[in-house]
């Protein structure tokens, strides 16, 4: 079942590519409720697949001007990879620098402050990593 979920969460990224919106959807959406159920039964192993879907999904919906949902799911990849990236920031930081970019673009286009009781700590670490 990973395989099988990453497999779908390229096949949307190549949709999207090539500009088919609703297929990269549906690929991306399967994905996402495959690496769900694994997170159920194993969640260290495999929240940051899902929030890495999250963020994919954000994509998806903003490219279909579905700026609400795409910062939904936006919000919740960074709160889910979080954890992670606090606790071993050298290997999240690339992910989490794109779902934190993502995120705070789809504030700013909607006209909403982001969470910065989430994005703080995320913000100090990334400048720690930096110096």
């Amino acid at each position: 079942m990973p395989n099988l979920a990453t497999s779908l969460n390229n096949l949307g990224i190549r949709y999207s590519d090539l500009g088919q919106r609703s297929e990269a959807l549906k690929a991306t959406e399967r994905a996402l409720d495959i690496y769900e159920k694994l997170a159920q039964s194993n969640p260290d192993a495999f929240l940051p697949n899902l929030a890495m879907s999250l963020n994919n999904l954000g994509s998806d919906y903003s490219s279909l001007g579905k700026p609400e949902q795409a910062l939904e799911v936006s919000y919740r990849s960074v709160q889910l990879l979080a954890r992670y990236f606090l606790a071993l920031p050298e290997a999240f930081a690339n992910s989490m620098q794109m779902y934190l970019s993502n995120y705070l673009q789809r504030c700013q286009a909607l006209e909403q402050e982001p969470d910065m009781d989430l994005i703080s700590p995320i913000i100090e670490a990334l400048e720690k990593l930096q110096n």
